[in-house]
């Protein structure tokens, strides 16, 4: 019989800047406002580090924005029950390799396995496990943003992948054996992916999404966008494209939905089928709030409109929208 698992699935947990600066007033549990009870009754949390956490203060390079957090903001992930998070994106080396090391060694400390970034290419593309209920569940983690940042075999830096080429697919399926060999019985692919501020991936990107089900993996975790996308069940794989922004200090862009997210819960019943439960929350101002009633309706209904264009279908209940 298959283990049960409750599993929380959330985008970018950006803890850097004027997030972490708050740590002096605020305790780590106070960043997850109200919605850390649904964190908490999930068997495990998952995200992406969307910074970098050190205390070296010089930039490695030169870019519009450089997230930093103070390593005491390693709490803040631990008070929400984060296990896992991805490190293949586009500020894992804001702070250059020094900083990489720094937020790797900060995330041993805190227990937090991680995936994406290294000190070689080996490393920053290493298939990982996380154990849970007693369970393994497989990480691989990738991203197509900042090729400046790309690991080598002599060079620090993150996992990055052309996901419209082949050898994309074929890290997929190598990953997946590894992973299998490893004992992994739920295995995650985790993308730090697409253009920012799009409210949909490119065509090429979903074609990429089934093809990696295919190969394997049960549940592709999508980030980057800073909005969240509408979500997919592919064969017997789920495909969220795209988990939005979570916890962070982001400027407002106009017009676009980037002040609210949901929590994405993905289950897995004891015949082994994947379910999926969204939450929506309101992001600014700190800390994050579950949206109730009617203030929801409008999230809801965008992620009504953007899941039945790929095919799939999101009910309503309660607050929540849950796929069918």
């Amino acid at each position: 019989m298959t283990v049960p698992l409750d599993l929380i699935f959330l985008g970018d947990l950006m803890i850097g800047r004027r997030v972490s600066s708050k740590l002096v007033r605020h305790e780590p549990a106070w960043f997850w406002g109200d919605v850390l009870p649904v964190l908490r009754s999930a068997d495990a949390v998952f995200g992406n580090l969307e910074t970098s956490i050190t205390t070296r203060r010089v930039p490695f390079y030169t870019k519009a924005y450089h997230f930093r957090a103070d390593p005491a903001a390693t709490a803040i992930l631990t008070a929400g029950g984060v296990r896992f998070v991805a490190q293949a994106n586009n500020h894992s080396l804001d702070y250059g390799p020094e900083g990489l090391a720094d937020t790797i060694a900060a995330l041993d400390g805190a227990g937090i396995i991680h995936a994406g970034a290294g000190a070689t290419l080996a490393e920053a593309s290493a298939p990982v496990t996380v154990e849970v209920k007693g369970e393994r569940i497989g990480f691989l983690s990738a991203t197509d943003t900042m090729a400046d940042f790309a690991a080598t075999a002599m060079k620090p830096g993150t996992h990055v992948l052309d996901f419209t080429t082949p050898e994309a697919l074929a890290f997929v399926r190598a990953g997946v054996a590894a992973l299998k060999a490893k004992g992994a019985g739920l295995i995650v692919l985790t993308l730090h992916w697409g253009p920012n501020m799009r409210q949909s991936k490119p065509d090429a990107f979903r074609r990429f999404a089934h093809a990696a089900i295919d190969a394997g993996i049960d549940i592709l975790h999508g980030h980057s966008a800073h909005l969240t996308q509408g979500v997919e069940r592919h064969c017997d794989g789920l495909i969220l494209y795209d988990t939005g922004n979570f916890i962070g200090d982001y400027i407002k862009f106009p017009f676009l939905p980037d002040d609210c997210s949901f929590v994405f819960r993905v289950t897995r019943d004891a015949a082994g089928r994947l379910g999926l439960r969204l939450s929506p929350v309101a992001l600014p101002p700190l800390p994050p709030r579950l949206m109730r009633g009617r203030e929801g309706d409008k999230r809801r209904r965008k992620m009504c409109e953007q899941t039945a264009a790929l095919g799939s279908r999101l009910t309503q209940d309660g607050d929540d929208l849950v796929l069918d």
